[in-house]
């Protein structure tokens, strides 16, 4: 019987469902912290090089990340995939972790054209008007092994936000609660990087990313197109660009920097363009872009039924 803990499926309620797994997420994310930090120390310590290990873990956060990205991001999909089959009872592929459908909509690499190409054109624009200058200091190893790295870190990002939080509240017909509490998380995922209390701006577009992360799931129905989204933004503007990556300085192909700091609405600062007013006017069109494809889409869906109750064929596409 339903009741405050269990619902009709005999299944906790969503609720308590992701109280738990924020829980063990925090505690799985601790617990792997401590846990590669020790492997390193122990092999550094073995070649008599502690005090070394030590300074790269405190100061080259850029490495550490590309060192942790891959094991981490397998952790939480383990991690994500054992809540999902035994606290929600469903399988991973509910939560898009599977083949895109054969529609534009769909397509991982129309996903990442959504995030490098309209990025692009603010980036170009902010050079021209003479907001950001900068020179090319052409491909290097740093540069190849982020640009292969940084797609486990957007995959488990994500996983958690778009994946398992915002499909657990679709599947209980919540889906705007989704939305706003996946932004959330998004938003806290990125709030102690360095420069993120520098301005409103830079919470507001982090809060912004996630909703145009969430609609870009909700349109297509699978994980890979948001973050294929995801990773050609952040791979556009740090190992492309040099640009801050939340606040992450990465260096790049080509180095751009502000050219003055006078000019921190366009440029965003020390937190690099999302904390800027041009990355808001994008996210919001971007938004409004894929709102409007989600409406006509859903609309289509509604006309279809109608259509199908009524003994006549659906409309074509």
């Amino acid at each position: 019987m339903a009741g405050w803990f269990i619902d009709s499926e005999r299944r906790l309620r969503t609720f308590w469902r992701l109280s738990i797994f924020c829980v063990g997420y925090v505690i799985a994310t601790v617990v792997f912290a401590i846990a590669c930090a020790g492997v390193i120390l122990l092999v550094a310590l073995s070649f008599g090089k502690e005090r070394e290990a030590l300074a790269w873990l405190s100061e080259d956060q850029v490495m550490v990340g590309v060192v942790v990205s891959p094991p981490f991001a397998v952790l939480i999909l383990v991690y994500v995939w054992a809540l999902r089959r035994f606290l929600d009872k469903r399988d991973l592929a509910s939560l898009g972790v599977r083949r895109p459908e054969r529609r534009w909509t769909a397509s991982v690499w129309v996903g990442l054209a959504a995030g490098v190409v309209p990025l692009a054109a603010v980036i170009l624009v902010l050079v021209f008007a003479g907001a950001l200058t900068g020179s090319v200091h052409g491909p290097s190893g740093t540069v190849f092994l982020l640009l292969v790295t940084l797609p486990f870190a957007a995959f488990a990002e994500e996983l958690v936000t778009r994946g398992y939080i915002l499909q657990n509240l679709v599947d209980v017909r919540r889906p705007v609660l989704g939305v706003i509490v996946s932004s959330v998380f998004f938003w806290l995922f990125h709030s102690l990087n360095p420069g993120a209390w520098a301005t409103p701006l830079v919470s507001v577009n982090l809060l912004l990313a996630g909703v145009l992360l969430a609609f870009a799931y909700l349109l297509s129905r699978n994980l890979w197109f948001p973050t294929a989204m995801h990773y050609g933004w952040n791979a556009l503007q740090g190992p492309i660009f040099g640009l801050p990556i939340s606040g992450v300085v990465t260096g790049g192909w080509i180095e751009l920097r502000p050219v003055s700091s006078e000019e921190v609405l366009l440029t965003g600062g020390a937190f690099g363009l999302e904390g800027s007013l041009s990355a808001v006017l994008l996210e919001i069109i971007l938004i409004a872009a894929f709102a409007i494809l989600l409406y006509r889409r859903r609309g289509s869906a509604a006309a279809r039924r109608e259509a199908t109750s009524y003994g006549s064929p659906p409309p074509s596409r």
